[in-house]
């Protein structure tokens, strides 16, 4: 059968059907290949399974909303350390911290900082728990104060990160190139004011946290731009090859007052990071207004945004694969176009 030269198809004459999936980026609706043919590697970071967990945030006076959630399968906690003081003993009471991630979020000065961390620590000592035994992060932004206290107390906590990095806020979602630049800058400009510790040493101690829409492609090509990124990073390093601890959140401007459609929409978004590869999911709670007749609209939205996970996990059987896309001229070349443009403006800015 004689095979029709793609790239003469009349979509392509004019440019018009061009897409454009992040900003300042155009493809075209077709494939086109190229003269000498394409030659892509699958994107393995060396796992057997596509391991995640659901993270969500709770405060200070939350301990029964928190516990429900355990119990209905939550795995990893955020604490957020905003509130004022912060009382773990009434928050974690009945937690069990080697079975679950317990992250600490603020944005506090370094005497605030140290407390949370001592707190921590004294909680763990009274509860008589091995801290080698606990898996989480201290999410304070990546500056001097976060490497000494790495320094003064990583020995203590070994399964904790200590250095955050996340895409700024105001970077429009629409814009997937902008939110990768923005996180890299962050971790190469640290990189260069760091006095202390090595360099692969601060990427197997941070957390990187990149917003996610409900763009169902165009999420898993960031994503996986992120991980074309980071093995870049680490070759350029020369550090041994690791997968990143790397948490997807759920944009708030994703969102609408309706409860249920929004179920939907985190349902797209959770699915997109887990084909792409994420570790971590952050599904806030957005209460909307729309709630119909439920009594606990709070409580609903906690449990259905856990029970997305059990559906893709135990139903969907989406962790038995790894990197499923793998292959697909659509979403490799986009994730390498968006690594690509990304890397280019980050070598510019730093």
């Amino acid at each position: 059968m004689e095979q029709k030269d793609s790239s003469k198809h009349p979509a392509l004459a004019d440019g018009k059907m061009s897409w454009e999936p992040s900003a300042g980026i155009r493809v075209p609706p077709l494939f086109v290949p190229s003269a000498e043919g394409e030659k892509r590697q699958p994107l393995s970071r060396g796992m057997l399974e596509n391991k995640w967990v659901i993270m969500q945030t709770f405060h200070s006076e939350q301990n029964r909303e928190l516990l429900t959630s355990l119990e209905n399968g939550l795995e990893s906690v955020e604490i957020s350390a905003d509130d004022g003081e912060l009382n773990l003993q009434e928050l974690l009471e009945s937690v069990y911290p080697n079975m679950v991630e317990i992250h600490f979020s603020a944005s506090l000065n370094g005497l605030q900082k140290e407390k949370v961390v001592l707190d921590f620590i004294d909680w763990l000592k009274k509860g008589n728990w091995k801290p080698d035994e606990c898996r989480g992060s201290f999410r304070f932004r990546a500056d001097a104060e976060s490497e000494r206290l790495f320094q003064q107390y990583s020995s203590r906590l070994t399964g904790f990160t200590w250095f955050f990095f996340e895409s700024h806020g105001e970077i429009p979602r629409e814009d997937k190139v902008a939110q990768l630049v923005s996180i890299f800058t962050q971790l190469l400009k640290f990189f260069a004011n760091s006095a202390v510790v090595p360099n692969c040493t601060i990427l197997k101690k941070s957390t990187f946290r990149l917003s996610a829409g409900n763009d169902f492609i165009t999420e898993i090509a960031k994503i996986r731009a992120f991980f074309l990124i980071w093995n870049l990073v680490l070759s350029k390093l020369g550090c041994d090859e690791f997968s990143p601890d790397l948490e997807i959140t759920i944009d708030p401007l994703s969102y609408e007052e309706n409860i249920f459609h929004n179920l939907i929409r985190t349902t797209t978004s959770v699915t997109s990071a887990l084909i792409a590869g994420a570790g971590r999911m952050h599904l806030p709670v957005f209460p909307g207004s729309f709630t119909g007749q439920l009594n606990d609209p709070i409580g609903f939205i906690r449990r259905m945004n856990i029970n997305v996970s059990h559906i893709l996990r135990h139903e969907s059987q989406l962790d038995k694969v790894v990197d499923p896309v793998s292959g697909s001229y659509m979403i490799e070349s986009l994730s390498e176009k968006f690594a690509q443009t990304a890397w280019n403006r980050i070598r510019e800015k730093v």
